[in-house]
């Protein structure tokens, strides 16, 4: 965890326990002064069960309040919870190329040993993997090295890139050779460039002001239960449900995700030599029979086929059938779970595998 983050975790939580504190000694002053007091039996009993029970709530609230902190332990992907910030410090771990891995990248390579780049965005990153090991690219690697293949897979997935945004980041470290590289790809890659329909729903949700606000803003139990109850993670999964599908049928968007495909794939193939895998995650909260994403994942296999990139795995139907409370990381994130990257990874797996010598 990062040092600054935790100063701060411990100086807000330290700020709640003295504020505890504090109201506990003035309410057993006033418990102590009222039983002392020439007050009536029933008064007396009124006043004291009363600040009792003020303590006994704001004991609650304080443990409460620590286990948001430091026992939950679920991501969100809308990032509206505290709690997924103390998710990130504790498993997310960046190596010398600031990517989510727990060994560093090396440029020189090593003789017969097949360097295989994964690409992408928070799928690829494993936004809601607890454990690093436990993502696709980590489980692809793993598997290829009890096969008998000598290789090293570098992931380079990154939250909230889409293709024309994946370019520039590429292009930063594309100096490092790869002999085969995976694009992880996600329908909501098709944005307009460095413009997020996603983000706009998000950022319009009205953020409370005032004393709330403070609340909302420093207590992870009072962030948690305000987002919660208010059903806002709901809401925002609603109206974006279909807005990244919306964008397939806006020609400008179609245009610009066809130029970028293009530009990406020639640059992931280097030196014309690397080989290039497509991995085609659906949306798993819209997981079923009647699933509305069935142009746009064709669409996107038609046009990463056209550009070179082959074989194009697509996991949707593995997934139809799914429920998606079974295939995503937990109810506050629509990320992919452990079971589902174990799945992209077997698929992965027996593609790659007859493309090594």
């Amino acid at each position: 965890m990062h040092l600054l983050r935790l100063g701060q975790i411990l100086g807000d939580f330290s700020l709640f326990l003295l504020g505890f504190f504090v109201l506990t000694i003035i309410c057993f002053l006033f418990i102590s002064k009222i039983y002392r007091s020439k007050a009536s039996g029933f008064l007396k009993n009124f006043f004291i069960a009363l600040f009792f029970g003020i303590v006994c709530i704001a004991f609650f609230f304080i443990s409460f309040e620590f286990y948001y902190r430091y026992i939950y332990d679920d991501s969100d992907a809308l990032g509206f919870l505290l709690t997924n910030q103390h998710w990130l410090d504790k498993h997310v771990i960046y190596n010398n190329y600031f990517f989510r891995d727990d060994k560093q990248f090396q440029i020189q390579e090593k003789p017969g040993v097949t360097r295989i780049g994964v690409v992408g965005d928070s799928l690829a990153f494993g936004y809601g993997i607890s454990n690093v090991k436990d993502r696709f690219s980590d489980l692809l690697e793993a598997d290829l090295n009890k096969a008998g293949k000598h290789v090293e897979v570098y992931n380079m997935g990154r939250p909230g890139l889409d293709t024309c945004g994946e370019i520039p980041t590429f292009d930063k470290i594309k100096f490092i050779h790869f002999d085969i590289i995976v694009w992880s790809f996600f329908i909501n890659d098709i944005q307009p460039c460095g413009h997020s329909t996603g983000s706009d729903i998000i950022t319009s949700v009205k953020k409370p002001t005032g004393f709330v606000g403070f609340l909302e803003q420093h207590s992870f139990f009072f962030n948690f239960m305000y987002w919660r109850l208010r059903g806002t993670h709901q809401k925002v999964f609603a109206q974006a449900k279909f807005a990244d599908l919306d964008q397939y049928k806006n020609p400008v968007a179609v245009k610009l995700e066809e130029d970028s495909i293009a530009t990406f794939s020639a640059m992931l193939k280097q030196d014309g030599n690397t080989k290039v895998v497509g991995l085609i995650f659906p949306l798993l909260f819209l997981m079923g029979p009647n699933y509305p994403g069935k142009e746009a994942e064709s669409w996107i296999k038609t046009q990463l086929t056209q550009n070179g990139v082959s074989p194009v795995i697509d996991l949707l139907p593995l997934l139809i059938n799914k429920n998606p409370n079974d295939i995503t990381a937990n109810q506050f994130d629509w990320h992919p779970n452990e079971a589902v990257h174990k799945m992209a990874a077997d698929q992965l797996y027996k593609a790659i595998l007859p493309l090594l010598k």
